[in-house]
């Protein structure tokens, strides 16, 4: 893995900037008594059960009521407790997904994103000696049984935690440190959080400064964003780069519209209708990801509106999808194996010595031009 940069992070630091940070943990303060075990009485006491119900649900008997054991199951995961606390005997690696496995508006076409990472994270793996789990976040934002029951039997040595859904990324984060499992995140750190976290991420901000700079070097001002989902913060960081680029051309921010979507292709669909009705339409559409992009350019043929000659695009992500489709998708590809595949490596030595220092790296996606841009502006 080639080293992008070494330097600290300063407080005021700007995102866009590839850096690499190492802290020993003995330069941190780590929270106290995050590894204490709730004992079978405190989970009898918070399940509202007698202790013998506890024993017998955690030691998988089916003859308790499905209600009693659901609560059982629910107060030992609120209270991090594990089977045969300390250093998890389990072989296996949780990749865990901060969105729903039904997100609504999702089509099969999603399936495509998340097998980049995949493939990436069960090779690495394996290599190791390691089996991957996967488990998708809840609609509701609460974790999988599956993945609770796996944390309680000792069975989860270390998780990868994937996407910017903050209320499942929360989530998830709050309960490894509960249950004093090591994690790696494929995102970059919210400074919400007041204690460091091992990840390797994407530039989302240079990736979006860098595709609005190319519209703006072919002479387009009416760049329209297609954003991702509200809540996520990927989709924030690609915006800010590209009001950046947009301020650096002396232009106002309210001269690039904002189409809010959520990741999945439908919203690209709505975005191109969306544009249609305008009377001054853009002439070019930076996307927050390929998929988005990808069903905006399908509707825009059906309606009409030709790609690049009517409007230029550009995604975000690299998928292989965008070489295939009609026009080729021009787009910020990602370096998603690298960054899983890495992520896996650096995580198997957290597991095996767990007094490494804390991993940040950040590595810059590159413009991969295709025919969805044009060359320069037609009109």
């Amino acid at each position: 893995m080639k080293k992008i940069s070494e330097k600290k992070r300063e407080n005021n630091e700007e995102p866009g900037e590839a850096t690499r940070i190492y802290l020993t943990r003995n330069e941190i303060h780590l929270d106290k008594g995050m590894s204490t075990m709730a004992k079978l009485k405190d989970i009898a006491t918070a399940a509202n059960v007698s202790i013998s119900t506890v024993s017998r649900v955690l030691n998988g008997h089916t003859t308790v009521d499905q209600e009693l054991a659901q609560r059982v199951m629910d107060a030992a995961s609120q209270l991090g407790f594990k089977k045969n606390s300390g250093k998890s005997t389990g072989k296996s690696i949780a990749f865990l997904v901060t969105w729903p496995s039904q997100s609504p508006g999702g089509s099969p076409s999603d399936a495509i994103f998340m097998t980049s990472f995949f493939n990436a994270a069960l090779l690495a793996a394996e290599t190791s000696g390691y089996e991957m789990v996967f488990h998708y976040g809840g609609a509701d934002g609460e974790l999988s049984p599956q993945f609770r029951r796996q944390v309680l039997e000792n069975r989860i040595a270390g998780a990868i935690v994937l996407g910017t859904y903050y209320e499942m990324e929360r989530r998830y984060i709050q309960h490894l440190r509960k249950v004093d499992i090591p994690f790696f995140r494929l995102s970059r750190a919210s400074k919400e959080y007041s204690f460091p976290q091992n990840y390797v991420a994407v530039d989302d901000f240079h990736g979006g400064y860098t595709a609005t700079k190319h519209f703006l070097s072919l002479g387009h001002r009416k760049i329209l964003h297609l954003a991702g989902a509200r809540k996520a913060r990927d989709a924030a960081e690609r915006y800010q780069g590209a009001v950046r680029a947009i301020q650096e051309a002396g232009m106002s921010v309210d001269a690039m519209p904002v189409f809010h979507g959520d990741f999945h292709e439908h919203s690209g669909t709505r975005c191109a209708e969306e544009i249609a009705s305008m009377d001054e339409p853009p002439t070019a559409v930076f996307a927050g990801n390929d998929i988005m992009a990808i069903g905006l350019m399908r509707r825009c043929k059906e309606l009409g509106i030709r790609v690049p000659e009517d409007l230029g695009v550009i995604g975000f992500d690299g998928l292989v999808i965008g070489e295939y489709v009609t026009p080729a998708l021009s787009t910020i590809a990602s370096p998603m194996e690298r960054i899983t595949a890495f992520a896996v490596e650096e995580l198997v030595k957290e597991i095996e010595q767990p007094m490494r220092r804390f991993t940040k790296m950040v590595l810059e996606g590159s413009l991969v031009i295709r025919e969805s841009c044009g060359t320069k502006l037609q009109r």
